[in-house]
């Protein structure tokens, strides 16, 4: 079940409250690190000391029978764990437990994942786990996981039906909000083009000009007229 709204996510996302930490067992010895760059690749204590200190994280949990996969983002960390509900314990997935947060990674728990509040993630192998932790610690632990699934889904469960009304309120609104508009529309048309049609009308109607009164004026004028006349050669000695 995914808290994403196809359109819009909150900018504001509901905090739960997880009562308990993140008691996660592991196998001594081994490397559980994945997809880390080599530019930044910390040490496997150094992450899991970074993990102890983790207050709030995203999760993302699916139940699958008898098993509850758990994937959390803190930080720059993911850790991939699956909750054995028949052993009530917690084992941090062999091929890709510690994996390397990239942004697409940070995107999708922020999609598809639950902010919570924690009490840290303590990854142990199994003497140092079975010094710190009893069996009741570990049936706290897992009671609490299954009622966060289940607060989760019901979070999950309300968005769905918030998304289908808001669906059903636009299907409403295209069918009678536009219908609306459309008469809006037309009405306005019909109005300009009867506003056109008187105009023009009326333009027509108008001589392009009107005599109103006319008489002759008397104005005295002076004209001169030049001419050129060529002269002979036998014409020209007696005016010079």
């Amino acid at each position: 079940m995914s808290i994403w709204n196809n359109k819009t996510i909150p900018f504001w996302q509901e905090t739960l409250v997880f009562a308990n930490s993140f008691s996660i067992l592991i196998s001594e010895g081994k490397d559980y690190r994945a997809g880390w760059p080599e530019s930044f690749q910390p040490s496997m204590s150094e992450i899991l000391n970074e993990l102890t200190k983790s207050r709030t994280s995203y999760i993302r949990l699916d139940n699958k029978g008898d098993r509850v996969f758990i994937n959390i983002l803190s930080g720059k960390i993911i850790v991939s764990c699956t909750l054995n509900l028949e052993k009530n314990k917690v084992f941090l997935n062999g091929n890709n437990g510690l994996t390397f947060a990239t942004n697409i990674k940070k995107t999708d728990f922020i999609k598809y994942g639950i902010r919570i509040n924690h009490s840290g993630v303590f990854i142990l192998s199994g003497r140092d786990y079975n010094q710190k932790y009893t069996e009741s610690d570990d049936v706290r632990l897992a009671n609490d996981i299954k009622n966060l699934a289940t607060k989760i889904g019901t979070i999950n469960t309300k968005i769905i039906k918030s998304n289908e009304q808001q669906v059903d309120d636009e299907d409403e609104f295209s069918e009678s909000e536009s219908s609306k508009i459309e008469e809006i529309l037309e009405t306005l048309e019909a109005y300009v083009n009867k506003e056109y049609e008187i105009e023009d009308a009326k333009a027509r109607a108008e001589k392009p000009f009107v005599y109103t009164e006319f008489k002759a004026e008397d104005i005295a004028s002076t004209y001169k007229y030049y001419y050129r006349e060529p002269l002979a050669d036998s014409r020209k000695q007696p005016i010079i």
